[in-house]
């Protein structure tokens, strides 16, 4: 008979709701036992329940990977972000940070009722300062996403890497992967110091490159707000120059039609004092007529 291996196990238990936890590990051990293979048993019977919080996580690992792996990402890019920072632009970081965790915070309430395992908001918050401590620190990121935490854990906040307190792991815990045995080598002198200065030499390569990196990354994001903001102020005096044509034309409008009405009231006063004119002068020309005809008679 097969046996499960205690990483199928373990993956298979921290997926479940935690009262279903103890009698599907101990049914998993005895399988193992009844088998012969009483190393597998043993490891699998120590494999611990988890807290609420940490099966919330586990969950939000099976149920809402894409939501939390966004979240994680972006915890790696505010950390480059936070190099040569100022304390304001930090702050405004760290709000942002704790709004994007609060809004999963509030998807793995939503899932607890899901699943039909409601939580308090107590629990809601440990697995709010787990999310937090995973974007913060690599280690515990790797932890969340195993998906097999036994317990939550909590950030002491961020900041610069000069400035920032160290991580508080409070009883984090998660079922590590078992590691491939390795062969044995026989080992030389001078290997181990090699060895250790060559890994030094690596990670200071890294270093530096990531810096590179990050700086190059934050100048550009500089540049590009500063592009917008320029784009901002040439879009908002445009806008105005529009605004004072347009006002301009306005009152280019209302003159030419108050110069309009003045020119036909003009108008209608010359036609008024052609037409009296005009009957004005068939009068004088009727009485000159009528004298003609007098002095005709004469």
């Amino acid at each position: 008979m097969s046996v499960e291996s205690v990483e199928d196990v373990a993956q298979r238990l921290y997926g479940l709701l935690p009262e279903d936890f103890t009698t599907a590990r101990d049914s998993a051990a005895r399988e193992a036992r009844a088998a012969g293979d009483r190393a597998t048993a043993k490891a699998i019977s120590g494999l611990r329940r988890p807290s609420l919080a940490a099966w919330l996580v586990n969950a939000l690992i099976r149920h809402r990977a894409d939501e939390v792996e966004q979240l994680l990402t972006l915890g790696e890019a505010l950390r480059g972000a936070q190099l040569g920072l100022a304390g304001d632009e930090v702050r405004q970081l760290s709000r942002q940070r704790q709004q994007l965790i609060a809004a999963v915070g509030r998807q793995a309430r939503a899932l607890a009722r899901e699943l039909g395992h409601p939580v308090s908001d107590d629990v809601g918050q440990e697995v709010e300062a787990t999310l937090g401590a995973a974007m913060a620190d690599p280690a515990v990121a790797e932890a969340v996403r195993s998906g097999r935490l036994t317990s939550p854990t909590s950030y002491a906040g961020l900041g610069t890497p000069e400035t920032e307190a160290p991580p508080t792991a409070r009883r984090l815990t998660a079922v590590p992967t078992p590691a491939a045995p390795e062969a044995p080598r026989r080992p030389r002198k001078g290997d181990g110091e090699a060895a250790r200065l060559r890994e030094e030499q690596r990670r200071e390569e890294e270093r530096r490159r990531e810096e590179e990196r990050r700086a190059a990354e934050l100048a550009q994001a500089r540049e590009e707000a500063r592009e917008a903001q320029q784009a901002w102020e040439d879009a908002t005096a445009t806008a105005a120059a529009a605004e004072r044509r347009h006002d301009d034309a306005g009152r280019a409008v209302a003159e030419a039609r108050e110069r309009i009405d003045e020119l036909q009231e003009q108008l209608e006063r010359a036609e008024q004092a052609l037409a009296a004119s005009t009957r004005d002068e068939r009068t004088l020309r009727r009485e000159r007529d009528a004298a003609d005809r007098v002095a005709d008679l004469a």
